[in-house]
């Protein structure tokens, strides 16, 4: 342990000393001198008796030889050397303040004499500290030996005197700032800061025998309830209770002030009379202060709103302020919200990180969400923003995604940037559960046309990959609850098919670089998108979507669902990227896709030979996309899985469709690439071309076909052996 010297940089390394004298703690007390004279800078020998006492007061082993020691160390302090201008490192306190924060009653009463002459500076002097630390004995001595207690400073304990930001002076130099500057109070604001009921009576009762200028009661009853001091506030409305209801130069009441701090404060307030029913200058209720969440008051929000709920404030449940927001706006913007401490000030002690309280914090507000409800409050009202608090809480969600540069005016103004948020897509889908159940229109879109799905489906494009894949489950519940309560998909590009491909195409930019666990990101992430198409086709989404407008070759097909996944291959960098596409088209084919289909007409090409010049029709299907994507890739066959996916087609489709698809394939394919297995290209398609389906494969498209290709649902009730349904769905 070293300790510094105050105004220079000497360090001293700790000797032992002993001494024969033996003296009472009582006796020392005794001492004390009162006076002005200049103490004298401390000698070194005193000095390194100041550390010893820093260094046993530190030791947890033998308390009482260490509290001994430390008697005879103080008693044998000259009473003309500043021995308070040692300070400890690890605190920035000197021996008194030492004595004060370590509630060391003995040790502080015998160090006053020394006190009573030293030269503070204006961080953390020990009135101000005991009267922050409840030393109501120190205090009071303190006072008696001539404290002013008329005077601001501020405390940057529990953190040393060190600069916490920088200012700059005349343009040019960095002036430090201590957190002591940044709030310097009196010392009954400390003790009230604090709750510190006893030490606030003292100071109080000192300063009204003094005569000094003190705080009116009315200034002190506000800032015990910006401070959630409640058993001052109870002190000082004993006292004067019909200032309960006064205003602060903001024109906030009491209750407006100390809501916010939980159930007890606002019971006290309430139980001298306070009015539940007065709102603030910008028309916020009580109700719309306690969920404000730029305080540290969010521990309680449950307990409270069933207490405020039963005093009248319920008359005021859906009370607009001047944004138009009810409490219930307010209060949505709480899930997934992690800012604040969500402690208060008694409980700090009890070192539960921030992360372990956001699991009952959200709890709480899913809970309050279903009692604000139950007691009427309206989940269709709007705000000046055209939001109702369903489409906030899904525009909030967005927002967490999205940089600020990409934010559109209704995501950007739903909440205020300075408020930080991580997606808890399980308590998201709670609250979700609550507002669909009791009311909230779930295809309401904002002034700029975006329902809670399109907002849920743009959060799967813009969040980060890792925090979808660690949440899969409660993504797809979401989802699923969602379309299960008739949200429509036609607010989507054709249906939903195109923003489907585009989640899916995040697939492919997961790379090593930028996920820790490569391997593992990939697979869960394909999952999710798998179990997304599933829940979308088993309610509703129709996978066959069909135009007549024209497009040139291979140009259109959008928001036809093979069709926009057998896109993907083209950004396929490896061979296994294919497994992935083939699961996806699996999933489409079990569902109702039908590869049959020529979902637009498309432009014919120019084509000649040595004797005519000609026009062609093209194909459009899928399979003639896949054929076009694939044909130039050289190395994507040598694993087979390229080929597996077009073996889904062969598998699929009905033979007069399938063959002339392979046939104006091979008419219109120039180019050779090396395949597996040393066949080329054009040698595959020859082979599937010219080799005509076995009898069973037919036989399976025409059941396909006959039970309009939902194989998920029809197949199991068809009345065939469980070999033969496997054989029919798995599509091999």
């Amino acid at each position: 342990m070293k300790i510094y010297h105050h105004g220079s940089n000497c360090t001293f390394d700790i000797q032992l000393f002993t001494t024969t004298q033996s003296v009472s703690w009582n006796s020392l007390a005794n001492k004390v001198i009162i006076g002005k004279q200049t103490l004298q800078p401390i000698s070194t020998e005193t000095e390194l008796k100041v550390l010893k006492i820093f260094y046993l007061l530190k030791r947890k082993n033998d308390v009482r030889q260490s509290e001994f020691d430390i008697k005879e160390l103080v008693s044998s302090f000259p009473l003309n050397e500043d021995v308070l201008s040692i300070y400890d490192q690890a605190t920035g306190c000197n021996l008194l303040q030492f004595a004060i924060i370590n509630g060391n009653k003995d040790l502080a009463l015998s160090l006053l004499r020394w006190h009573c002459r030293h030269d503070y500076k204006l961080c953390s002097p020990p009135v101000h500290l005991a009267a922050s630390r409840g030393e109501l004995t120190i205090l009071q001595h303190l006072l008696n030996n001539g404290m002013d207690s008329n005077f601001s400073a501020g405390i940057c304990y529990p953190n040393p005197h060190q600069p916490v930001a920088y200012t700059k002076w005349l343009w040019l130099l960095d002036q430090p700032v201590y957190k002591c500057n940044m709030n310097q109070l009196l010392p009954i604001y400390w003790a009230i800061a604090s709750d510190r009921v006893s030490c606030f009576t003292l100071l109080l009762n000192h300063m009204i025998a003094k005569g000094e200028i003190s705080p009116k009661m009315v200034d002190l009853l506000h800032f015990a309830c910006r401070r959630g001091a409640s058993k001052c506030i109870s002190k000082i409305l004993c006292k004067n209770p019909s200032i309960v209801n006064s205003m602060d130069v903001n024109k906030d009441t009491p209750l407006l002030l100390a809501v916010v701090w939980g159930r007890v404060c606002s019971k006290t307030l309430i139980d001298f009379g306070a009015d539940v029913k007065i709102v603030s200058s910008i028309g916020e209720t009580a109700l719309h202060r306690l969920y404000c969440n730029d305080v540290d008051g969010l521990f309680t929000i449950f307990d409270t709103t069933k207490y405020l709920l039963t005093t009248g404030v319920e008359q005021l449940i859906n009370c607009k302020n001047n944004n138009g927001e009810t409490p219930l706006h307010v209060l949505v913007s709480h899930v997934s919200y992690i800012g604040g401490s969500l402690t208060h000030p008694d409980k700090v002690l009890s070192k539960r990180s921030r992360p372990q309280l956001q699991p009952d914090y959200q709890n709480q507000v899913v809970q309050t969400l279903e009692l604000l409800l139950k007691f009427n409050a309206d989940p269709r009202s709007q705000n000046k923003h055209g939001l109702h608090p369903l489409g906030k809480l899904m525009h909030i969600a967005l927002k967490s995604c999205l940089p600020e540069y990409e934010q559109c005016q209704c995501v950007r103004l739903s909440i205020s940037s300075t408020y930080s948020y991580k997606n808890d897509y399980d308590h998201l889908c709670s609250a979700l559960k609550v507002l669909l159940h009791l009311g909230s229109d779930l295809n309401k879109s904002c002034l700029e046309g975006h329902t809670p799905l399109f907002l849920m489906m743009q959060c799967l494009l813009k969040d980060n990959i890792e925090n979808l894949c660690k949440q899969s489950i409660e993504i797809i519940n979401i989802i699923h609850l969602l379309l299960k309560n008739g949200a429509k998909t036609q607010k989507f590009c054709h249906g939903g098919s195109t923003i489907l491909a585009k989640i899916a195409a995040r697939f492919f930019t997961i790379s090593e670089n930028n996920s820790s666990i490569f391997g593992d990101t990939r697979q869960k992430f394909s999952s999710l998108v798998n179990c997304l198409l599933e829940t979308f086709l088993k309610n509703g989404l129709n996978p066959n979507f069909v135009t007549d407008r024209k497009s040139q070759h291979l140009q259109g097909g959008s928001g036809n669902s093979l069709i926009e996944f057998v896109r993907l291959t083209e950004m396929a960098g490896i061979p296994e990227d294919f497994i992935e596409i083939h699961t996806w088209l699996k999933t489409l084919f079990a569902w109702s896709a039908n590869p049959d289909l020529e979902p637009y007409p498309s432009e014919p090409i120019i084509c000649h030979s040595q004797s005519s010049i000609f026009l062609k029709k093209q194909d459009t299907q899928a399979v003639s996309h896949y054929i076009h994507e694939v044909k130039d890739m050289d190395n994507i066959f040598q694993d087979g899985n390229a080929q597996e996916l077009l073996m889904l087609f062969y598998n699929t489709m009905s033979h007069n469709i399938l063959y002339n698809c392979l046939n104006t394939a091979r008419f219109m394919s120039h180019f050779h690439p090396i395949g597996a297995t040393g066949k080329s290209f054009l040698q595959i398609l020859n082979s599937l071309a010219e080799n005509p389906r076995s009898l069973k494969q037919n036989a399976r498209v025409a059941i396909y076909k006959s039970i309009d290709r939902n194989l998920v649902e029809k197949v199991p009730q068809l009345p065939l052996p469980t070999l033969l349904k496997n054989y029919l769905i798995e599509i091999y």
